[in-house]
């Protein structure tokens, strides 16, 4: 398989993925509305990266996605070996466990 990614009018874009790493996961109650998922979005490549981008899902007891949400990094450029503080909000509803998936680009400059 493959991997590639497009521009959004459908040719294929310059851009190349890099992957980022979550840490210091933290899971609180944010009033009766929704979950809030806290931490640190790692990069642990030797170039640096931008646009980091996670998107968060909750679960029912059948694995089942009842709610999602996603954030992006506000830091343009992450340096190798440098964390950035994430705060992501998912509506809440019944769950019983959650999923965070990170996507970046790496920074060419």
């Amino acid at each position: 398989v493959q991997s590639f990614v497009l521009h959004p009018e459908g040719r294929p874009s310059p851009t190349e993925a890099a992957s980022v790493v979550l840490s210091n996961l933290s899971l609180s109650y944010s009033g009766t509305d929704s979950v809030r998922v806290t931490g640190y979005a790692t990069n642990e490549n030797e170039f640096m990266i931008k646009n980091v981008a996670i998107a968060g899902v909750l679960l029912d007891e059948h694995r089942q996605i009842v709610s999602l949400g996603s954030t992006f990094v506000l830091e343009e450029d992450i340096q190798p070996n440098a964390s950035v503080f994430f705060d992501l909000r998912i509506q809440r509803e019944p769950f019983t466990r959650y999923w965070l998936y990170a996507q970046a680009e790496r920074d060419w400059q």
